[in-house]
């Protein structure tokens, strides 16, 4: 056999995957020598080293692929973008931020920031990465949503009866939750399907609704679902999509009843952004009364 002289190394799918992983810089001697001229502007000589990774160039939907330094740094998530080179710094200030989405997918994960940068500019950016490497994304997790490094106990009880209607849900609610928060309601939405060619022999179906959990707490308003375009795509139901809404960000709810039977509830966020979610015929009352729930909440 003949031997191969090609410069080209073949990336083994191990390596492949550490290359997804996310890197944890623990001082200032760590920092790679393209950053340092930003951070030294920006921390100076304070003592103290803010939680900080690498995060891979991994293609995202709404975010360049390119390698991005994150850090936390006096109330403000910074990323900063390194395309070949040229740096781009985006802050974004915790009491400025819209929502939160966190994404897994077996080990593919994300998570997206949405809202108003230190310019006061509507922007969203999303750190890929991969799903092994959590516990060093998880810190920046907490400090968006306020969460302390140890949680109160969770009193899940509101949760009790998804898990006899879909275990899964379950598990991704009492996982969702800060810790002491107070669960004031919540909708479970089945996944609602139809036929495309009901009359032809066999039939298609479309994906309508795609199954959601709608939480709401004195604290936020959580939306959790199925990954849509996996479970379009390949019929898939790995891993799921969380939406962490500060309530003090939410600004109104309303409804739009659809010919096909099925009620929209539009969650409206500053800076004028909004959610929506979908309700079938059998959810529409529960889906008017937390409607009623969040008003409520909102008027204070």
């Amino acid at each position: 056999m003949a031997e191969n002289t090609s410069p080209v190394k073949l990336m083994t799918g191990a390596r492949q995957t550490m290359g997804s992983w996310v890197k944890p810089i623990a001082g200032f001697s760590e920092v790679p020598p393209v950053y340092k001229n930003q951070l030294n502007s920006l921390l100076g000589t304070n003592p103290h080293f803010p939680p900080m990774v690498i995060a891979p160039p991994v293609n995202a939907q709404n975010s360049p692929p390119c390698e991005k330094l994150v850090f936390w740094w006096h109330e403000t998530l910074y990323i900063i973008e390194n395309h070949a080179g040229a740096l781009k710094k985006i802050a974004f200030p915790k009491e400025r931020l819209a929502y939160l989405e966190v994404g897994r997918v077996l080990l593919y994960s994300w998570f997206t920031v949405t809202g108003l940068d230190e310019n006061g500019e509507s922007i969203s950016n999303t750190i890929v990465y991969n799903t092994a490497t959590h516990r060093h994304i998880e810190p920046f997790l907490d400090a968006l949503r306020s969460l302390s490094g140890r949680r109160i106990p969770r009193d899940v009880r509101a949760f009790h009866y998804l898990a006899r209607q879909n275990f899964k849900f379950f598990n991704f609610a009492k996982n969702s939750l800060k810790g002491d928060e107070e669960v004031i309601t919540t909708i479970l939405q089945p996944e609602v399907t139809r036929s495309v060619f009901p009359l032809l022999h066999g039939k298609l179906d479309h994906l309508v609704v795609n199954p959601h959990l709608t939480i709401l707490t004195e604290l936020e308003l959580i939306l959790i679902e199925e990954d849509p375009e996996n479970l379009q795509r390949n019929g898939n139901r790995y891993g799921g999509i969380w939406y962490y809404v500060p309530i003090e960000n939410l600004r109104a709810v309303s409804e739009t009843e659809r010919e096909d039977s099925l009620l929209n509830l539009t969650f409206t966020i500053n800076p004028d952004i909004t959610l929506e979610r979908v309700y079938s015929e059998p959810n529409h009352t529960k889906a008017r009364k937390f409607k009623e729930r969040l008003e409520d909440l909102l008027k204070g």
